[in-house]
């Protein structure tokens, strides 16, 4: 099948910026006098938004909804500061996207990352070379709700079924699923081949370059 766009997933899918947000989100939590957690910890905290990581990095007495907003707050404002300190492209996503961007593709990111942030990263790894990029803004349209993917379809002028979703994750796989697209689990982010497939991943990728075979 020819598909005429890519919508990516950015953290763990484009990017490896799991070094960031855990020195961030352990930098606040021991502000608040909370424990802090493994580098690893964080794969399995990361991928519903910024509230649902701070939520599960908390301690269970701590997960009340003014503390949530306390921190969720100062996390917003260390991590605008140091989000790009260790943040890098996974190897072969750059030339990836150049290949496809040279054969004619639309490409986008859409990402549970808070909008700012995410246009950050994007711009700074990999400028001038998305058509769109859309981050988090309120929890009604964060994945897996498919709206902000149909929106960005649309402005693309692209029909779903040209579309490939590329995450790393289940909620990106549920997202593909909810749009009624096709979707690419990629096994070097945070997540497992074993959720990728139970939910249903339609490809499941170990290098970048595969994905130039799907096209």
């Amino acid at each position: 099948m020819s598909y005429k766009g890519i919508i990516f997933d950015l953290d763990g899918t484009l990017a490896d910026s799991l070094a960031d947000l855990a020195l961030s989100m352990n930098w606040v939590l021991a502000s608040y006098g909370y424990p802090v957690h493994e580098k690893d910890d964080y794969k399995r905290f990361v991928g519903s938004g910024i509230r649902s990581l701070i939520e599960r990095a908390l301690p269970v007495e701590a997960r009340e909804g003014r503390i949530i907003d306390k921190v969720v707050s100062t996390m917003m404002e260390y991590y605008s500061i140091h989000c790009t300190d260790h943040t890098e492209l996974y190897p072969g996503i750059e030339p990836l996207v150049k290949e496809a961007k040279d054969r004619g593709l639309k490409l986008a990111v859409f990402s549970n990352k808070p909008h700012p942030f995410t246009e950050i990263i994007v711009n700074r790894l990999l400028p001038g070379m998305m058509d769109m990029v859309q981050g988090y803004t309120c929890e009604e349209l964060k994945k897996p709700n498919p709206a902000e993917v149909l929106r960005i379809c649309r402005d693309l002028s692209l029909s779903v079924s040209d579309v490939l979703y590329v995450g790393d994750s289940d909620v990106d796989i549920i997202t593909a699923k909810n749009a009624g697209m096709r979707s690419v689990g990629v096994l070097w982010g945070f997540r497992g081949e074993s959720e990728l497939r139970k939910a249903g991943a339609d490809y499941i990728v170990s290098i970048p370059s595969q994905i130039l075979e799907l096209l």
